[in-house]
């Protein structure tokens, strides 16, 4: 067969911390990857790393980069572990952080920010240790959402199907979300709800869901089964 020849870009070409947990390509081609250890952008030979700086909130929030997902704008978002998330411009080269305040009802739900998306209809979505929340870029506000009678619901990737419903996975397992009924539904994957930490909806409308510790699953919506 052919040989693929694959190009290692490790600490030794500069990045700063060896777990890469998000990527993401700007339009300016600029290859931007999330670590434990800071936010990264790559030009293809030399890498420049953004943390944060003591007393400037115009820096990243947090070193540690969950998710990195561009809006309908082009400008890059990043979800971090405590520092909520943060949009980065590019033209100042400076961050605007988003992040959990008691005192603000639409602030972000959480700071531990672990999923960001956008939607087909140019929404952002957030998903949070306490559920989702819909980005407001009128006010920088976030709405939020939770199944009733749940404290809290880990949402670690989202995914949106043809009818524009979202489908969650969680710490707790699969979720879908009717964003117009403002609705949730749970699919039990099991006796127990096993973490999902991506989905992937195939073009026959069916759902491959990653797990922790369970493997591969494949969901087939119209008969509910695993």
């Amino acid at each position: 067969g052919a040989h693929i020849h694959f190009e290692r870009i490790g600490l030794d070409a500069g990045l700063s911390q060896s777990s890469v947990m998000a990527i993401a390509q700007d339009h300016q081609g600029f290859m931007w990857l999330g670590t434990e250890d800071g936010l990264n952008r790559y030009d293809g030979a030399k890498f420049k790393i953004f943390r944060p700086v003591e007393g400037d909130s115009s820096s990243i929030s947090d070193v540690w980069i969950r998710t990195l997902t561009l809006d309908a704008n082009g400008a890059l978002w990043a979800g971090t572990r405590q520092g909520g998330a943060n949009r980065y411009d590019a033209s100042t080269g400076k961050f605007t952080r988003y992040q959990h305040k008691d005192d603000m009802a639409d602030s972000l739900s959480h700071n531990n920010v672990r999923a960001i998306f956008l939607d087909a209809q140019g929404r952002l979505w957030f998903g949070t240790n306490i559920g989702l929340n819909l980005f407001n870029p009128q006010t920088g506000g976030f709405e939020h959402f939770l199944p009733p009678d749940t404290k809290e619901l880990p949402v670690q990737t989202i995914s949106q199907d043809a009818n524009g419903n979202l489908w969650l996975g969680t710490l707790y397992g699969l979720w879908r979300f009717d964003p117009q009924k403002k609705t949730f539904s749970s699919y039990q994957t099991g006796k127990e709800s096993l973490p999902i930490f991506n989905i992937l909806i195939d073009p026959d409308g069916t759902l491959w869901l990653a797990t922790i510790g369970g493997g591969l699953l494949h969901y087939f919506p119209q008969t509910e089964t695993f």
